[in-house]
């Protein structure tokens, strides 16, 4: 639900969304072939950190974010310790951010 309120606020706000992928796979596949210009990513998909998503938009130089209700685990933090992370519920949070562009 919250997947398809953000999406539909980029909608509006005039971006061309892809997604959202409710699992690694098919996100790892939509970045792979969809070349975004950045991401926003939950912590976890399903049972599966989104780890390697993070490692690969890194690869490929798009910019990312993390939107979750979970804090970052430790292993993704010594990789991550400078990610942005925002807290879910985190509406205007984000609308922050969206701004700054």
């Amino acid at each position: 639900m919250i997947a398809l309120d953000m999406e539909a606020t980029f909608l509006d706000a005039g971006a061309e969304v892809i997604g959202p992928c409710a699992t690694v796979l098919a996100a790892m596949d939509a970045v792979r072939n969809e070349e975004p210009s950045l991401a926003i990513l939950d912590i976890r998909l399903g049972s599966e950190t989104t780890e390697s998503i993070g490692d690969l938009l890194t690869e490929q130089g798009v910019p990312f974010l993390f939107y979750s209700g979970q804090a970052l685990p430790d292993d993704m933090k010594r990789k991550r310790g400078g990610a942005v992370v925002v807290a879910k519920p985190g509406e205007r949070k984000l609308q922050r951010l969206a701004c700054r562009r």
